[in-house]
């Protein structure tokens, strides 16, 4: 008789969700086609906190002035989930 390994529910990987990134400006809100597989609503925060960071550190390398903006977090079906603004990353 073979084996049979058990895996216990603390082992099994919960499922990846599909989050987008848009960027809404004053003028224009920018559509990620794409989107990425993230493990929830927490990461998808993260990433879009890291992505404002990085885009106001290479905003003070060249000297641009970056207008505000924001990045609004949707599931597949395009429902809004969180918005963060560029005030944000200095709360955090």
């Amino acid at each position: 008789m073979g084996h049979v390994a058990r895996i216990g529910p603390a082992e099994i990987e919960p499922p990846m969700v599909h989050y987008h990134f848009n960027f809404r400006s004053r003028w224009n809100v920018v559509h990620d086609k794409d989107g990425l597989d993230l493990r929830d609503l927490h990461a998808a925060r993260e990433t879009a906190l890291a992505s404002v960071r990085e885009d106001f550190a290479d905003a003070r390398e060249t000297g641009a002035v970056h207008p505000p903006y924001s990045i609004i977090i949707t599931d597949a079906s395009g429902r809004e989930l969180a918005t963060i603004t560029s005030r944000d990353v200095f709360q955090s």
